[in-house]
């Protein structure tokens, strides 16, 4: 940079410098569109994802179930740093989102989710195992306001949710065995855990924020095709 042109920045707390980073924070904190209290069942590639985005969207309350540690593989396939090999990745993923924000209220169950669990209102499963994911369907009551999940296979995504109001659909999710099409595994899920997590973050957003939303969604990635389902709200 030419020293003739460069105009040194007032970086006195009164200074533009320091008044600007202010007001972005405050308005920020106004736009964070979530503030309701949420679970997480299963905190792999697809959950840690998801653990982060809403915490940064401002939610008040996560409550965290897992019942693995983690591995060193799980630095490239699920995102997990290097200094939380050997810990639960509940005991990780809480650590990472109170840095997010300090104030969150989080909750740490390591072990398997078990039936009759007491959960938050809003419910999101991410357990990378089929029949795991069906088992927990089946108890985990319709009353729920919201209710979402994410299923990749080799470069497929399906994104399901239903709400409260839309008993049918939840019924009709819950009960339903995922059939994606058959593709070639991938080394590493975290691309597709990340976008997945994405679409769960934002159907969750536009129920918060009284918009309607596809109960299912479905993303072939290889063949380039994006399927919806029917629409909640």
């Amino acid at each position: 940079m030419n020293d003739r042109n460069y105009k040194k920045r007032d970086r006195s707390p009164s200074g533009n410098h320091f008044a600007g980073r202010t007001a972005t924070k405050m308005q920020l904190k106004e736009r964070r569109p979530l503030t309701e209290s949420v679970t997480l069942i299963g905190v792999g590639a697809v959950g840690r994802q998801m653990a982060i985005l809403l915490t940064a969207q401002g939610i008040r309350k996560l409550q965290l179930i897992d019942g693995q540690v983690v591995q060193r593989r799980h630095i490239c396939t699920q995102g997990f740093l290097a200094d939380d090999v050997g810990r639960p990745k509940v005991h990780a993923v809480a650590d990472l989102c109170q840095q997010i924000d300090p104030h969150l209220d989080v909750s740490e169950e390591f072990g398997r989710f078990r039936s009759g669990m007491p959960l938050h209102g809003i419910v999101f499963c991410c357990a990378s195992k089929d029949s795991v994911r069906t088992r927990i369907r089946r108890s985990v009551k319709a009353e729920h306001p919201f209710w979402g999940e994410a299923v990749i296979q080799g470069e497929v995504i399906r994104v399901a949710t239903a709400t409260s109001s839309h008993r049918s659909n939840f019924a009709s999710t819950a009960a339903a065995e995922v059939n994606l099409p058959a593709g070639k595994e991938l080394k590493s899920k975290l691309p597709l855990a990340t976008m997945a997590a994405a679409l769960l973050v934002r159907q969750f957003i536009r129920f918060a924020e009284g918009l309607p939303n596809e109960g299912d969604i479905v993303i072939d990635l290889v063949a380039g095709k994006y399927l919806r389902g029917p629409t909640n709200g």
